[in-house]
């Protein structure tokens, strides 16, 4: 199977978001397996060892993202680094994504995460509480592998352009710089037509509330597969 860096690198990469606050581990693994099914190789869970095993189970051959927080980030409660993610860190992860739409200082945290793990760092930004300037500056501090452009939250039953305009608009400030870049934030089916369209050259969407809703495989298919075909559709890849 491709490895995270592939899936990234040629434009094939549609996270799944299972929710940083969803502790729940059955409905997790329903989750995973339900998106495995319908081809999804990438998956973001709560820093929770439970539920990190039953997504595994679900998926064992699938790439894993945990999500942790910085104070004052939204998505979900900040943890002690040192007690919380070791465990999932010896479970096994490919990428921990630190939330940091925040003005509160990230540079400890982001330390932490350098010294302690050496699989990809995903950075997630977004202009809640930051500027764009604020956000550049903290992308070219940090000099994460992975940018998640963070739109606007959405209820999960919008699949229009208005939804996910957020997300396209904050990856446009954010393309440039060194590192791939994952639309996120209000995405749904028509999120990589819309960065398509304004000449954003993203690697790849993550989906959480919308993809949420999914039940069944052919819905879920039909949701990644309208994201990956605009994705590769860019011909210009980012200069890793």
């Amino acid at each position: 199977m491709a490895g995270l860096k592939d899936l990234l690198e040629n434009r094939q990469c549609f996270k799944m978001v299972c929710a940083a606050n969803n502790f729940d581990a059955a409905a997790v693994e329903n989750l995973v397996r339900l998106y495995y099914a319908a081809g999804c190789r990438f998956f973001d869970v709560s820093a929770d060892a439970g539920v990190l095993s039953a997504a595994k189970k679900a998926a064992p051959d699938a790439h894993f993202c945990v999500s942790i927080a910085a104070e004052g980030d939204p998505h979900c409660r900040p943890a002690e680094f040192d007690k919380v993610l070791p465990p999932l860190i010896e479970i096994g992860v490919d990428c921990l994504e630190l939330h940091a739409a925040t003005t509160s200082d990230i540079e400890h945290r982001w330390t932490w995460l350098r010294a302690n793990f050496d699989g990809m760092l995903s950075l997630c930004v977004s202009r809640s509480k930051l500027s764009d300037a604020q956000m550049l500056v903290r992308v070219r501090a940090c000099n994460p592998d992975i940018i998640q452009a963070d739109g606007v939250a959405m209820s999960g039953k919008v699949d229009d352009y208005a939804a996910t305009l957020q997300a396209v608009a904050t990856a446009q400030t954010l393309q440039e710089q060194r590192a791939y870049l994952i639309l996120s934030g209000g995405t749904n089916t028509k999120t990589a037509e819309l960065a398509h369209l304004c000449g954003v050259k993203a690697n790849g969407v993550a989906v959480g509330s919308f993809a949420r809703g999914i039940k069944t495989v052919e819905e879920a298919k039909w949701l990644i597969g309208e994201n990956l075909k605009f994705l590769t559709a860019q011909s210009v890849t980012a200069d890793i």
